[in-house]
């Protein structure tokens, strides 16, 4: 965060938001966290719920929609963020405990899966139409780079799961070196793409679209929209 600090006032930033999800959310001492960071350095962390993380990534995916029928998916570490786009427009949202790193770790549980599976089954209903996959988070970015596809073409759910397998083939070490995978990625791509698959198959996705952006970018676009109704962004 010191060195955050740092490049905040190296490049003369005017506004910025610092946001932390489910990982603060959860933690214990998440909030005495944020105290110690206010107090020290001057910067507010914003631990924001699953509904406000869900919102600003919406900002970021509403450009790449058309009036068809969505089911964004947006898998963390520690969670799920799941949207319901119908002609156009959002009628449904739930977060879910189930994330990367907690299945991983073996933290999720048959009824936390079970509770996900109802509610993408109860509200992704036949008359809705075809229903396409929306994937946001670094893990199926990586899983769509792998795959060799052009940008704005869809990622069939069969070639996920060729990526996923053929992933979980490699070893730790060989998936950063060969595969140019971030460290922290390396070891949760596997069970990211299962929780992307399993969603896809409980909503009849055949497909996913896989924009490139998550919640950085929705930040961004709440800063501007922020500074231009304040008057600071003028043209």
């Amino acid at each position: 965060m010191r060195a955050f600090k740092l490049l905040v006032e190296l490049y003369e930033v005017t506004d910025y938001m610092f946001c932390a999800t489910s990982a603060m959310r959860e933690s214990e001492n998440g909030s005495q966290l944020a105290q110690e960071v206010q107090e020290e350095l001057g910067i507010t962390i914003n631990i924001i719920d699953g509904n406000r993380e869900a919102e600003l990534i919406n900002k970021a995916i509403s450009s790449f929609l058309t009036e068809k029928t969505y089911l964004h998916i947006d898998v963390g570490g520690g969670s799920t963020e799941l949207n319901l786009y119908v002609g156009g427009k959002k009628i449904k949202t739930r977060s879910f405990k189930i994330g990367s790193v907690r299945v991983l770790e073996h933290h999720d549980s048959p009824v936390m899966w079970e509770d996900m599976e109802k509610w993408v089954k109860e509200n992704v209903r036949k008359e809705y139409g075809k229903v396409t996959a929306v994937g946001t988070g670094g893990n199926i970015s990586k899983i769509f780079e792998l795959a060799r596809q052009r940008p704005g073409k869809t990622l069939s759910i069969k070639k996920v799961k060729e990526i996923r397998a053929m992933i979980e083939g490699y070893s730790i070490e060989q998936r950063i070196y060969q595969l140019q995978m971030n460290p922290d990625r390396a070891d949760v791509i596997v069970p990211a793409a299962d929780i992307y698959t399993k969603v896809m198959e409980w909503g009849n996705a055949t497909s996913i679209l896989v924009p490139e952006v998550g919640l950085k970018d929705g930040i961004m676009l709440h800063l501007y929209e922020k500074n231009t109704q304040q008057g600071k962004i003028q043209f």
